[in-house]
């Protein structure tokens, strides 16, 4: 996928109706208006049908279960350092059925030998941990080789404080911002493609 197919799917988002299934919808944690990066995620899982796919912060579960409902046959595993949160993706994603998602207990920078060993190159990348320069960019350079050429990695909270914003100054091209994607409190929200 390139970058221009990501912007594509962001600007669908926007004025589409929303396809997911009601409980889907129901799987977010602020005013649907503020943040329509839950729908991006499935639409953009869905586009792609990614087959591994890795998420940073899993915090309540909420993104892992978009990407994971978006693409069932893709492996989504989910990275956080609060063990609890293996708990609250369980109990988001169990009760709905959804059985592909691998939560890990880890500082993501410490991951690799905790992933799959048959996982080699992940097709989809959304980085939503500590939202520090200190953490995200090393996350950054840790996963961006395990990401296929035309592979997609997506960014939250781009423009939350001088430290997202200097690591989104850093982030090679071809990017685009998507900060109509989450509007709260001016997070913004950003992705970055491989190029082929």
């Amino acid at each position: 996928m390139n970058i221009q197919q990501v912007i594509e799917i962001a600007q669908a988002v926007e004025r589409t109706p929303d396809d997911r299934p009601e409980w889907l919808q129901r799987c977010r944690d602020t005013d649907q208006r503020f943040a329509m990066y839950y729908k991006f995620l499935y639409q953009l899982a869905k586009a792609m049908q990614p087959r591994w796919v890795l998420e940073t912060g899993t915090r309540l579960g909420l993104s892992a279960v978009q990407l994971a409902a978006g693409a069932p046959a893709a492996t989504v595993i989910t990275i956080d350092i609060d063990p609890q949160s293996q708990g609250r993706v369980k109990g988001v994603s169990e009760p709905n059925k959804v059985s592909n998602i691998l939560p890990i207990t880890s500082d993501s920078r410490k991951v690799i030998p905790l992933l799959p060993p048959e996982c080699q190159k992940f097709d989809l990348i959304y980085l939503d941990s500590d939202h520090t320069y200190d953490v995200v960019m090393p996350e950054f350079r840790l996963f961006q080789p395990l990401l296929r050429p035309g592979g997609v990695m997506v960014f939250d909270d781009i423009t939350l404080n001088a430290q997202m914003r200097k690591f989104w100054s850093e982030v090679p091209g071809p990017k685009a911002e998507l900060n109509d994607l989450h509007r709260l409190c001016g997070a913004g929200f950003g992705a970055y493609a491989k190029p082929e």
